[in-house]
């Protein structure tokens, strides 16, 4: 992703982000349909809508969107440390360590090193 797209990617997301943040989930309920409207692909955003469903006790629906990505095999940093989020508030840690031990995912040093750090701290 260049330079322009990222800053772009992170204008459209940012009111996401705000909104999960301040605990204002129905806003990211809305926020989040609207830009899977545009994007219904998207990893991040379905992600982050998955985050929120979590949030508000939507438990199940929560695992259906997140199960419907992990399935895909994301290998962006930032869909997989969101995910690692939906995943512990589940309580379902060792879904997250399979899907990081899917060898496709895997192809990055980065995403490795991201893991060794993350997981420590995702047991205590």
């Amino acid at each position: 992703m260049s330079r322009y797209d990222a800053a772009a990617e992170e204008r459209r997301l940012r009111p996401l982000y705000d909104a999960i943040g301040t605990h204002n989930y129905k806003a990211a309920m809305k926020l989040s349909d609207q830009l899977l409207k545009k994007q219904p692909k998207s990893h991040l955003v379905r992600i982050l809508k998955s985050l929120t469903l979590e949030r508000i006790g939507r438990r199940s629906e929560a695992l259906e969107l997140i199960t419907t990505v992990s399935v895909e095999v994301p290998t962006d940093e930032h869909v997989l440390n969101t995910m690692c989020l939906v995943y512990k508030g589940l309580g379902m840690l060792e879904a997250f360590v399979a899907v990081k031990n899917d060898e496709r995912s895997l192809d990055s040093l980065e995403l490795q090193n991201t893991f060794q750090i993350l997981l420590p701290s995702l047991r205590a």
